[in-house]
């Protein structure tokens, strides 16, 4: 185990050095040339036309950001309404012990913990019930052994089990911080909030990828606080995920016809007029794919299901009666950002290749720096930053590594193209798990 874990320090470390090795070419390269590529005038003109989208978006996200810090509530009167954790687990013997675990040793009083097996075939099943032996919690434990039917049946029957106010639903490898009950629920002491959404953070291997995707939930919920400000967080992940009882039985349960169930119920809720909140200390430690073909099978189970959602809910689409954040901002430009994934790699090979033949990198290396200083400035500002210390290394060639994350987005978009032309669905991903050591 010594020298495995050795081997993976090792690995990042060779990882480490040479992205930030080429980073010090790069600026290097500006520095002896600072002179600007002679890049023409329509190259110019046509990728600023398809930015100025998302720019427009930034700025608005950026308001609401602020808006989100100045509005905070400090809960001077907290709330503790009854809930009922559920954990859907299928093959899940790595880390469901950890799991439950993390939420038995909740500061929350008056928890209900539900665990479904979705007919695990696996030892999960032995290490719940040897779990449910051997803790000494106070709260009130509901195990329920199902045959495989999906998350989302899963989820169902806990949910009629369920006698909680609030839900809320957790991964099975997953780890839940003492106070994330507590502050996922204040929120809910807005009668008109629906759903929250928790603060899922990437548990970081001894692999580049893991940091890369740490990085990646970083940025992605810091927009949340601005979705939040707007009432509109349209993806709740059922990692970290909270629902108004009361809420459910007016909007339904989850949908088992898609594959991914949380991001259609939280679109649901916003469709029936409440509002979606984002709870930024509520924090749950999560485990990321290891290798680019987990990765990419990841991606292409939710891109086929957000577009599976926003097919369901296009009656959102420039709607007047709805969140008009969500309906002219949030929704559009969510499919927007799925053609720029199709246009970017064209538009970075021309910008790289004039570079390169002029041998003038001074635009390049300027926005390297310009994206490292945001990556220190988000890492250093967040609530969890001792968690995140690891990226202050990688912050300075954010701009080489990030592209993974691209690449992996653009693969899973051409599946999901290729899927929905002839017809195909798509089961959940799995991969080699190794748990969460915290």
């Amino acid at each position: 185990m010594i020298r495995l874990a050795q081997f993976a320090y090792l690995r990042i470390l060779l990882s480490l050095v040479f992205v930030l090795g080429i980073t010090f070419v790069l600026w290097f390269s500006a520095y002896l040339n600072p002179n600007e590529a002679p890049i023409p005038a329509q190259i110019k003109l046509f990728a600023l036309c398809l930015l100025a989208p998302l720019l427009f978006k930034l700025v608005l996200q950026l308001y609401g950001l602020v808006g989100y810090n100045l509005t905070r509530q400090t809960y001077a009167k907290p709330i503790y309404p009854t809930i009922s954790v559920i954990v859907p687990a299928y093959n899940e013997e790595v880390g469901i012990t950890k799991t439950l675990d993390s939420i038995a040793a909740s500061n929350y009083p008056h928890t209900q913990i539900i665990v479904v097996n979705d007919g695990s075939t696996d030892n999960t099943h032995n290490k719940i019930t040897q779990w449910l032996k051997d803790s000494n919690t106070n709260s009130e434990c509901l195990y329920i052994n199902q045959d495989n039917g999906g998350k989302a049946k899963a989820l169902n029957n806990a949910l009629n089990q369920a006698t909680g106010e609030i839900i809320v639903t957790v991964d099975a490898d997953s780890v839940v911080a003492a106070n994330t009950l507590f502050e996922i629920v204040q929120p809910f002491k807005d009668e008109q909030v629906g759903a929250v959404a928790g603060n899922i953070v990437v548990h970081a291997s001894g692999n580049l990828l893991t940091w890369v995707q740490q990085l990646e939930y970083l940025v992605g919920f810091m927009i949340k606080r601005a979705d939040s400000f707007f009432n509109s967080v349209y993806i709740i992940g059922g990692a970290a995920a909270a629902y108004r009882t009361s809420a459910l039985q007016q909007v339904g349960h989850f949908d088992h016809r898609l594959i991914t169930e949380d991001i259609e119920l939280s679109v649901r809720m916003l469709s029936a007029g409440f509002k979606t909140k984002f709870a930024s200390k509520a924090a749950v430690i999560t485990e990321a794919p290891t290798k680019i073909g987990c990765l990419v099978k990841q991606r292409l189970r939710w891109k086929y299901g957000r577009i599976q959602t926003l097919y369901k809910h296009r009656s959102l689409f420039f709607s007047r009666n709805h969140n008009r954040y969500l309906s002219y901002v949030q929704l559009p430009m969510s499919l927007y950002a799925e053609f720029m994934l199709t246009m970017q790699w064209p538009l970075a090979f021309v910008l790289i290749g004039i570079a390169i033949w002029s041998q003038s990198f001074i635009h390049l290396a300027l926005a390297s720096v310009v994206l490292g200083a945001v990556i220190l400035t988000l890492t250093l500002s967040d609530r969890n930053r001792g968690h995140h210390r690891n990226l202050l290394l990688l912050a300075p060639a954010s701009w080489l590594v990030i592209p993974l994350i691209e690449l992996a987005e653009t693969l899973a978009l051409a599946k999901t193209i290729k899927r929905f032309a002839f017809g195909q669905g798509v089961t959940w991903q799995s991969w080699s798990r190794k748990g969460i050591n915290r």
